[in-house]
């Protein structure tokens, strides 16, 4: 009998341990992806308005370089640090420390390089202005690229919808804002618009 009822005992506890480590697995692996989701949506928030070299996000913090100079680093970690404060606040990393350091293989950026990046700040803030006034609660993630030969604009919308008909009429609405915005950016190159619904199929 008590033979019986040590086995049990030791049965009870290797289930428990089994129901224990199979639960942290299912925490850890949903922790993991909420980490990249997190992820993601700090690139998005700071890319392509900042010259941002590596994201880290470890156990405790949040390490972020920005590629530049010191006068260029000191001029927009704030800003760097601020948006990624906003984006975890209400998450699960929302007491991470935020580290936002100068990259040690920092180049120095030339007057061709700080232009390009005055003008990609300005397009891209003033096109989601533009874009959360006529489309407002539509807009999820803008990413603006800019290449030699042409100047790409990609759009992620709250639309579950594949009907084409709203991501056109997105479409034609951002040519018609770029015809009346004065940027070198906009002038003197080819536009490419992708616009993508909330699963990122292209709608347009």
């Amino acid at each position: 009998m008590k033979k019986s009822v040590f086995s049990l005992c030791i049965l009870f506890i290797f289930l428990g341990a089994i129901f224990i480590f199979a639960n942290q697995s299912y925490a850890n692996k949903t922790l993991e992806n909420d980490t990249s989701k997190i992820l993601k949506n700090i690139k998005d928030k700071t890319y392509p308005k900042y010259k941002i070299g590596t994201y880290k996000i470890s156990s405790d913090q949040i390490d972020i370089e920005i590629i530049g100079d010191l006068e260029y680093y000191y001029l927009v970690k704030d800003e760097v640090k601020n948006l990624v404060k906003d984006v975890i606040k209400s998450t699960e990393l929302k007491n991470y420390s935020i580290n936002i350091n100068q990259s040690k293989t920092s180049r120095k950026i030339n007057k061709e390089d700080k232009r390009e990046l005055d003008l990609l700040g300005d397009l891209y803030t003033n096109l989601s202005k533009f874009l959360s006034e006529t489309y407002p609660n539509q807009i999820e993630q803008i990413n603006i690229n800019n290449t030699t030969q042409k100047l790409s604009v990609k759009l992620v919308t709250l639309n579950n919808k594949t009907s084409a008909n709203i991501g056109e009429e997105i479409e034609n609405g951002i040519y018609e804002f770029l015809k009346t915005y004065s940027n070198e950016l906009v002038n003197e190159k080819s536009i490419d618009i992708y616009v993508g619904d909330k699963k990122g199929r292209k709608i347009n």
